[in-house]
Formats: C-alpha cells, structure tokens, sequence
C-alpha cells in the first residue's frame, strides 16, 4: 500500500463503518448521522445522495474484492435506477458516482441470491492493490453490537467537546421528526416515462426545505420540507436483488450509458445548459452550483455530442456563478436572476464547482480546445480553490460569509478529491496539488475522524440541519480521496 502512512488505517475505518451502516440501513439510503450516537436518518429512494452511497459500497468492492461487497454495491446501484427519467441535473450526482466505480456484472445465479449482511463488518482476503489491506479494520472477530457501543461512548464525548467549545448545541440537542415519507407529489419527468407507478419526490438536494428559489415562487409543499422522505425507522422490505419490480437486474455500466443519453436529451439548448428540474419542487429553469459536478463527465461520456454538451454546461454555470451567486433563475424576457439561496459563499457550492472544472480539464486534454477552452478552465480552477491564498482554511466554514458558523468538511473532503484530479493531468504543478490535497485529508483525518465518521459536516447552515453531521457524501469523498493516496483507485477513475 503506497501513500501516507496514515492514510491506509483511515480508509479502513471508512470501510468498515460503511460495512456497519450497510446492516443498519439495510435497503434504504443514509443521509445523515447524528455525531452522538451514530444513528442515520435515511432515505427510502436516496435522494441527491443516494450515488453516494453506491459509490461507497463500490469502493469497499474494490477494497475486499469480494463477491458479497460486489453484490451489495450492485444491488443498491440497480436502486437508483428510477432516477432516470426524473426531471433534474442531479442525476449526474446520482448516476455517475453510483455507477463510475462498478466492476463487471456478477453472473445472474451469484447476484439473484444475496447471503445476509454480516452485522461485523468483516471480509476475508481484503486486498488494496495487491497489499494486504484494509487492515485492522476488517479484523474478524468484531462484533456490530460491541463496536457499536465503543464507537458511540468516544462519539458523544467528541460531540460534547466541540459543542462547549462552539456554544452551540448538538444534534441531540435538538429535535427534528422526520415527516411521512409518501405525501410528496408525483415527479414530473421529462421525457418518456419508465412504466410503472411514478416514483415521489426526495428532499431538496444539498439544501433542503425547496430553497432553489424564493420562498414567495416556492411554497411549502408536502413532501419537500427538509424532513420529506426520511426517518430513522428500520427498513422495510425489498426485491432481494435490488432489481426492479420486474427482476429483471441493473447492470451499472448500462445504467451508466443510458443515463448519459437521456441527460443529454435533457439539455436545453436556448440556455446551453441541463436545467435544474422540477423533481424536488420548484421552477425549472433554475441553475445551481450542485447541478454541474457527475454530470459533466456523464454528459462527456454521450460521444462527440455529449462532451459538446458537456463542456457548454460547465461554462455556463461557471459564467452565472463567476457572477456571484451560487444559484439563478430564468424568467423569459428578463434572462438569469441570481437567488438569495444557496448563499454567494456557500463552501460546498467552490467545492463541486472545482471538482466539475477538474473533470472538465481531464476530458480537454487532447481534445478540441475550442470545445473545452481548457486555458478558461485552470483560470476557474485557480478562483475556485487549486491556488488557495495563505492562510485559506483546510476546512473551510460552510458559509465563507460567516467565518465563526458551522464548518463543512464535505467541502473540504470534495476539494481534496478535485485537487488530486488537478495533480495527475499532463503539465500540472503535480507537487504543489497534491502537497494540498494531502493536507486537507490529513486534517480531516486527524481532526474530525471518529471510527470511521466523517463529523463536522453541514447539511444546511441557514435551516440549522445537521450542522455537525457524518454527511454521507462527505464519508465518500473522504474515502476516495484516501483511496487516491493508497493507489485503490486512480484519480481518472470517477
């Protein structure tokens, strides 16, 4: 195993807490962990985040090279696949990191039948690029219910220390019942519709409670409030090979490949970019910073075509948020009007942004540079955080505006991953890249890693939801980040 030395035992305790929270959520999402007691809120359909939970499962596949983690990251990958037709840019999000890591499909007799989930979080011959890997945490023996309760002793003195030294209270301190998770309105896809029943909406991605726009053009609707579709409750049942209700299995390279067509289909060409969409409620012609990253490299994959539309869509949302605002609007006969929400120095915003513009860069080399205007691109890099100034933070607060809030270190973590992409293109200042990114991981390993948890992400500062959270899309870019710096995976990889 290459890389820091620190790095391989951190990367094993993200696996190993995603082998734990695949017993606790069985066939439904996380979304959040409370820092206390570890427990999640989750989702029935996975919301904006289910792709990463499939990704995490895939990373664990890659690590133990088992037919059963193989089995798991396919099963809850062949459950997005009702995401397709829905009508919004985050299907890159969705599509692409629950897809962009699968192996080649397990034969139909090994995948129809899955064992049951091992409540220790064990594997056997784990291996990380032919080292004996992950480690210790994959030693046998450990029991869910005994590492459960060590984890949530340390968890809740962590959680108590930094809420006396922010003054503010933890998430246990708070009460927040999630709201019937079927009240919400059918989706309004674009395009044909899959047969059967039409699916519900999920909760308002990245920020919740439908704040894509004003309040006054998006009112309260059930089902869209920022507890919409999620609960703690134990999962209900599922088709055992995570298939669709007719059996027949999702393959996620297929899924992959249709999901470039239809968002290519999706492009509006008056606007040069894949609108935001109506599936969580709203306007449509609405354009956002979390519309850009997963779909820029699953428009790309669409041939000639797709990476024209590709690189439109970056640009354009790089020309409205260079403007100063995270999120617009279109209204016919006045153009792009910037929202109030998400904030201007939203962190996560910099971060997905600089994560689509690395991608972006990745697919420009050799390619048209009138297409990709790759000398745009490392100018946008360089703004978004590839030359931070001295004495930029490591983890950055989750709104820049407000220094002394919440941090986020899902921002940090994606970060990490976008300067690692930056570090392996031809001619880059290699050192100095991946010099940053490997301090940023570091950080988040040191100081904000608990048994496997990612804490102190935020949800959603202006709302106070899940303020110093394990955020599940922070977990993954932690480990793919770790899994970039032990040679797991290559930073072309995803």
């Amino acid at each position: 195993m290459s890389g820091p030395a620190w790095a391989g035992p951190a990367l094993c305790a993200v696996l190993d807490r995603t082998a734990l929270t695949r017993a606790e959520v069985g066939a439904r999402f996380p979304l959040f962990a409370d820092p206390g007691t570890g427990t999640w809120t989750t989702t029935r359909r996975g919301a904006w985040t289910g792709g990463f939970w499939a990704g995490l499962l895939w990373l664990r596949a890659r690590a133990t090279g088992t037919a059963q983690d193989h089995r798991a990251a396919a099963e809850c990958t062949a459950r997005l696949a009702h995401w397709l037709h829905a009508d919004t840019a985050t299907r890159g999000l969705i599509l692409w990191y629950g897809t962009a890591l699968a192996g080649p499909a397990l034969p139909t007799a090994t995948t129809a039948s899955p064992g049951p989930v091992p409540q220790d979080g064990t594997a056997a011959a784990a291996r990380v690029d032919g080292a004996a890997g992950p480690g210790a945490a994959f030693a046998p023996g450990r029991t869910a219910a005994a590492a459960g309760e060590r984890a949530a002793e340390s968890r809740r003195a962590a959680a108590s220390g930094r809420a006396a030294a922010s003054g503010r209270p933890t998430a246990s301190d708070r009460s927040a019942a999630p709201s019937a998770e079927d009240a919400a309105p059918p989706d309004r896809p674009a395009g044909p519709r899959p047969a059967g029943p039409r699916p519900a909406p999920e909760p308002n991605p990245t920020t919740p409670g439908g704040r894509a726009a004003p309040r006054a053009e998006c009112p309260s609707v059930p089902g869209h409030a920022p507890g919409a579709d999620r609960t703690s409750a134990s999962p209900g049942p599922t088709p055992a090979d995570g298939a669709p209700a007719d059996g027949t299995p999702v393959d996620a390279n297929a899924l992959r490949a249709e999901a470039a067509r239809v968002c290519l289909d999706a492009l509006d060409p008056g606007l040069g970019l894949v609108p935001w969409g109506v599936a969580f409620g709203g306007p449509r012609l609405v354009a956002r910073a979390d519309a850009v990253p997963g779909l820029v490299p699953l428009l790309a994959a669409a041939g000639p075509r797709g990476a024209q539309a590709a690189a439109a869509h970056l640009h354009r949302y790089l020309d409205l948020c260079r403007a100063g605002a995270m999120a617009w609007r279109y209204v016919p006969g006045s153009g792009w009007c910037p929202l109030a929400e998400p904030a201007p120095g939203w962190s996560r915003g910099r971060a997905w942004l600089l994560l689509a513009v690395a991608d972006g860069l990745a697919h420009a080399a050799g390619a048209d540079p009138g297409v990709w205007r790759p000398e745009r691109l490392r100018r946008a890099a360089a703004w978004l955080g590839a030359s931070p100034a001295p004495g930029d933070p490591l983890v950055p607060p989750a709104d820049t505006a407000e220094p002394a809030g919440p941090l986020d270190t899902s921002a940090a973590a994606i970060t990490a991953v976008a300067l690692l992409k930056l570090a392996a293109l031809p001619g880059a200042d290699a050192g100095r890249l991946t010099r940053r990114a490997t301090a940023v991981l570091h950080r988040l390993v040191t100081a904000h890693l608990t048994d496997g948890m990612l804490l102190d992400g935020c949800y959603d500062a202006a709302t106070g939801t899940a303020e110093q959270h394990e955020l599940i899309w922070g977990d993954y870019f932690l480990a793919l980040g770790l899994a970039v710096l032990t040679g797991l995976v290559r930073p072309g990889d995803v």
